[in-house]
């Protein structure tokens, strides 16, 4: 795929705009959780309750129960996958992405916990842990000190962890189930989900789910699709589905690509502002991420642990962080703190989507304030 120098440029507003509607954010939609996961591909969702927050952003009514119903009859399901991290995903997608990038994940492995498994048969791993679990579940905690017996060397923690990258390991309920707690606990995704476990070639589901990232989070570079897969050498990949391909170029000149059939969003429309859930994949699926969130302000919500807060779009850009103090199960408290000082008209726009975020975080709230506080 060569890069089209003659490719029509496309704006930072235009981009962004086109994100925006592709997310379901600019323009919600009337359909359900299990449309949101099937259109994105997939939530991260290392925080149990994110993704009930980006589900319920997108769409114009919502319940937590339809959402959490889909992980009780197994339609959906909640793995490492993109990027390493946990996602939650329907079930299809769920072991077509974990075919994917199983070699990515097992490459990440080695740079994470290398030294510490120095000299570990991680297929001998495999192997113990799938004897640990059979067709049942176990929790993190005693699969770690399981493993740990054959490998006392080794901290548990980091066994139980090798486990989850070298086996498809689903995060059963009640874990994840909003309003209730529960332990990390594993199954295998052979036992767990309603269809056949990870196993097919990876080559035969990359075309469609490249596809898929584009009509969600396109235009975007070979970078783009590699950034929100964690995976490498993927320029291949996105050239075999030439010629269904439109080009582009960004501000910078670099080759964008998109399916020929969508259209763009209009740069110049109006936007209110947007509350945007905690690790939300449109912050982070992008290599080149200006079109959503500048580099001032990334460094801005960025933290030592790589946790990602829920953020405010003004005019379609992260401009402030937001969080509810959710100690009451009667107030809902939100507090929006901007990176740099806004309007007082931009102040009292933040009211009525800041009190939908707090019903949505703290659902049984009869009351919810919301607090803007402006930097010096």
């Amino acid at each position: 795929m060569n890069s089209r120098a003659d490719g029509p440029v496309l704006d930072r507003r235009t981009l962004n705009r086109t994100l925006l509607a592709r997310q379901w954010l600019s323009r919600r939609s009337d359909g359900t959780p299990a449309d949101v996961l099937r259109h994105l591909v997939g939530l991260q969702a290392q925080s149990p309750s994110a993704p009930y927050v980006g589900v319920a952003t997108r769409l114009n009514t919502f319940a937590h129960a339809d959402l959490a119903n889909t992980l009780a009859d197994r339609s959906t399901a909640r793995l490492v996958n993109l990027r390493g991290t946990i996602h939650w995903s329907l079930s299809q997608d769920a072991v077509d992405l974990r075919t994917w990038v199983q070699v990515g994940l097992e490459r990440g492995l080695a740079t994470t916990w290398g030294s510490q498994l120095a000299g570990v048969d991680l297929r001998a791993v495999a192997t113990a842990a799938e004897d640990a679990i059979g067709a049942g579940s176990i929790g993190v905690d005693k699969l770690g000190k399981t493993l740990a017996a054959t490998w006392p060397d080794v901290a548990p923690a980091v066994l139980a962890s090798a486990a989850r990258v070298v086996l498809p390991l689903v995060q059963v309920p009640p874990r994840a189930v909003w309003g209730r707690s529960g332990s990390t606990t594993y199954a295998h995704a052979r036992s767990w989900l309603p269809m056949q476990a990870p196993g097919t070639d990876p080559r035969l589901v990359a075309p469609s789910l490249v596809r898929r990232y584009l009509r969600a989070f396109g235009p975007a570079s070979v970078r783009d699709v590699q950034a929100w897969s964690g995976l490498t050498r993927l320029r291949e990949v996105v050239e075999d589905l030439e010629p269904d391909l439109r080009h582009y170029r960004d501000e910078s000149g670099t080759d964008l690509v998109d399916l020929a059939e969508l259209g763009l969003a209009d740069g110049a429309e109006p936007l209110p502002p947007l509350f945007v859930a905690p690790f939300d994949n449109v912050i982070l699926s992008h290599a080149d991420r200006r079109r959503i969130i500048s580099d001032e302000s990334r460094r801005a919500i960025a933290t030592k642990n790589g946790l990602i807060p829920g953020t405010v779009l003004i005019d379609g850009f992260v401009a402030a962080t937001w969080q509810v103090d959710a100690t009451s199960k009667e107030v809902a408290l939100v507090t929006v703190r901007p990176f740099r000082r806004l309007a007082k008209r931009t102040v009292s726009s933040l009211t009525r989507p800041g009190q939908r975020i707090g019903g949505i975080v703290v659902d049984t709230a009869l009351t919810c304030r919301v607090t803007v506080e402006q930097p010096d």
